[in-house]
């Protein structure tokens, strides 16, 4: 339900900060008050479309704080989740803020879109005016309104599995046409794909010890110069290690003298071997390094190669075996393509009659439903004073390639209100009063098992009186059993029925006017209904008769 309402800056509310309740409420003031500002600011903060006309004159921006309570189990939750929010403690809180030049929307603190805001707002309240385009007036709603007043949740659920397992696999069939049409040339084309590559037989890791090898072929020269004028170093015309040794003999007859003597020649004898392993090594490694361009023109031609054709499918060196692989499996694949075609055409027929068998079966379950809301609307506008009303759901059928995942017929509803009159589409009802009756009696109908959720109507009872205005005002409250429900009213029949009374007015303290609401206490609203029945002079018989209907 709406809890708390904060509105900042909007046309002449400069504060206002009102706490709502269960049941139903009923808002009133005099005409100016700023009761259409109310609305503006709440539709607003529900993600309504930014008009900076709104923003209170002097004021740099406005804002709109709207507080929910609800159940986790609400539908708005699934839209939350797509967002990657969640309640707070079985709250919601939207935050708008509008400035000159630019729109901000909040949900539980977040930013969020002005269209994902308005997709929250659509779900957590109904704002219903006397010519609005509700969702209720709008035939691409009226089958999911016909379906959930017939509970035929399963009968959906059945025609929308149906339709997606037969639209998968059409779509599968398309697309195989599609690829047998090319099939040839596409075969050609992987084919030459797939020689090429065998040939190369690419390994992983290859490009790495080609480049590596390439290294060394293109400096050999340079390194045997070096290795040449290193071994010169060592065993030139002064043999290092020949040098190292003639000194360990020379020491070796006092090793024993001393330790320090021992440990000189243990070093001398050491750095002599290592010296000669080394020459040995520098040796080895010359005798092994020639100059090979020969090889390195294969290297060089490889490398250029196998950077050829992974530039060609767009991939590294390492990544052609794996390409090889997969170009191989579509190869087959095409191959097996027309056995494929034949096999999804039995597919595609045995699903089709399948999703044709659980249509069939929605719409003889609707056509049921579709007379039991017919007595439902009837009834409901028979209290409304409406008895001559005549209002039928009619199921269109579809042609049938144009079958949907909601069935084979479309729903409209269609409505007569006078006697003798034609049935016409619910949009086309002229007269406001008729058409304000008409949308409380079809909510008193669709809103009766839908999760609960917040009801606003902004002067529906205009044009009506008397007994018409009574029987809307206790159709609301009806309504309220189960939903929270406010109404915006100048009629005192329909503000008797609220559960508790809200006044919207204006205060001027001479430099500005300003907009407020405050809840009524008992005795307050005895004066409200007042003077809403004789103006602003109370009289003893106005008062009398408000009291009567507060008491009825």
């Amino acid at each position: 339900m709406l809890a708390h309402l904060n509105i900042h800056n909007v046309g002449l509310i400069e504060q206002c900060s009102v706490t709502f309740k269960e049941g139903f409420t009923i808002i009133t003031g005099e005409t100016g008050a700023g009761k259409s500002m109310l609305i503006d600011a709440l539709s607003l903060g529900l993600g309504a479309r930014a008009d900076t006309s709104l923003i209170r004159h002097g004021a740099e921006k406005a804002s709109i704080e709207v507080r929910f309570s609800l159940d986790e189990k609400h539908p708005v939750c699934d839209i939350l989740s797509d967002y990657g929010l969640e309640l707070e403690d079985g709250e919601l809180f939207l935050r708008r803020v509008l400035s000159r030049d630019k729109s901000r929307a909040f949900v539980n603190g977040a930013q969020v879109t002005q269209t994902q805001l308005q997709s929250l707002g659509e779900k957590l309240v109904d704002i219903h005016g006397q010519y609005d385009g509700q969702l209720i007036l709008k035939p691409v709603n009226h089958v999911n309104m016909l379906d959930q007043f017939g509970g035929l949740k399963t009968e959906r659920s059945a025609v929308l599995k149906a339709y997606n397992a037969w639209r998968s696999s059409y779509n599968k069939l398309l697309d195989a046409q599609e690829r047998i049409k090319n099939q040839a040339d596409e075969q050609i084309l992987l084919s030459a794909y797939i020689d090429e590559l065998e040939k190369l037989n690419v390994e992983v890791g290859e490009a790495e010890k080609l480049a590596d090898e390439r290294k060394l072929l293109m400096s050999s020269e340079k390194m045997t110069i070096a290795l040449n004028e290193a071994l010169g170093v060592l065993s030139g015309d002064f043999d290092i290690a020949s040098a190292l040794r003639h000194a360990e003999s020379a020491l070796s007859p006092l090793a024993e003298v001393s330790s320090e003597m021992n440990n000189l020649c243990e070093r001398f004898s050491s750095v002599s071997l290592e010296v000669s392993e080394l020459v040995n090594d520098v040796e080895r490694l010359g005798e092994n390094m020639e100059s090979n361009p020969e090889r390195l023109k294969e290297v060089d031609d490889r490398l250029f190669a196998l950077k050829d054709i992974a530039r060609k499918h767009n991939i590294t060196i390492d990544e052609l075996p794996e390409k090889l692989s997969e170009m191989q499996e579509r190869l087959e694949g095409l191959n097996n393509l027309q056995g494929d075609i034949s096999s999804l055409e039995h597919e595609v027929m045995a699903l089709r009659v399948s999703y044709e068998e659980v249509c069939q079966k929605l719409t003889a379950s609707r056509q049921k439903v579709a007379k039991d809301i017919s007595k439902e609307v009837e009834k409901s506008l028979a209290f409304l004073e409406m008895p001559e009303t005549r209002f039928e759901a009619h199921l269109l059928p579809l042609a049938s390639e144009d079958w949907n995942d909601k069935g084979a017929e479309r729903v409209e509803f269609m409505v007569a209100t006078n006697k003798g009159q034609p049935l016409a589409p619910l949009v086309k009802v002229a007269s406001g009063g008729e058409v304000s009756r008409l949308m409380l009696a079809l909510k008193q109908v669709f809103y009766k098992d839908i999760a609960a959720t917040s009801l606003v109507f902004d002067e529906i009872d205009t044009g009506v009186g008397g007994h018409v205005a009574e029987a809307m005002g206790l159709a609301m409250k009806n309504l309220s059993e189960k939903h929270q429900v406010f109404s915006i009213t100048h009629l005192a029949q329909v503000a008797s029925k609220g559960h508790r009374h809200v006044k919207i007015f204006k205060k001027s303290d001479g430099e500005a006017t300003r907009t407020t609401l405050v809840q009524l206490s008992d005795e307050e609203r005895l004066d409200e209904l007042s003077r809403m029945i004789s103006g602003r002079d109370v009289t003893a018989e106005a008062k009398a008769a408000a009291a009567k209907l507060l008491a009825s």
